[in-house]
């Protein structure tokens, strides 16, 4: 780290953490209080604005994949092979009395989670 980026830390730093210098040493050194500090420094770095361009690509990732996998699951004809022809579906505890829906009411589902795939 060079030395401007070094002080700019440290100003950032003595921002965060004002009551917290010690200024005895050249460095600075910080002593977290456990309740007001910490709950300051988490109100200070989720009040911080941050770019959205990560948040969207995500979100379009996210929705473009829901959309393929889904599409792919009703196109090779999947939704019958795992939920309505299979034999056996597993019971988890306390959940025995769930069963698998009929065809129609799977095809239902698999469409609405393409239009919510749609929607993220």
């Amino acid at each position: 780290m060079s030395k401007t980026q070094n002080s700019k830390f440290k100003i950032l730093k003595s921002e965060l953490f004002a009551d917290n210098i010690n200024t005895n040493n050249s460095e600075n050194y910080f002593l977290v209080k456990p309740n007001r500090d910490l709950i300051s420094r988490f109100s200070y770095l989720t009040s911080c604005p941050l770019p959205i361009e990560p948040l969207a690509f995500f979100r379009i990732m996210f929705g473009l994949m829901m959309l393929i996998s889904t599409v792919r699951f009703m196109a090779l004809g999947w939704i019958d092979y795992q939920y309505v022809d299979s034999v056996f579906h597993f019971k988890y505890y306390g959940f025995e009395w769930v069963q698998a829906m009929g065809s129609a009411g799977m095809y239902t589902l698999y469409s609405l989670m393409i239009v919510a795939s749609l929607f993220i």
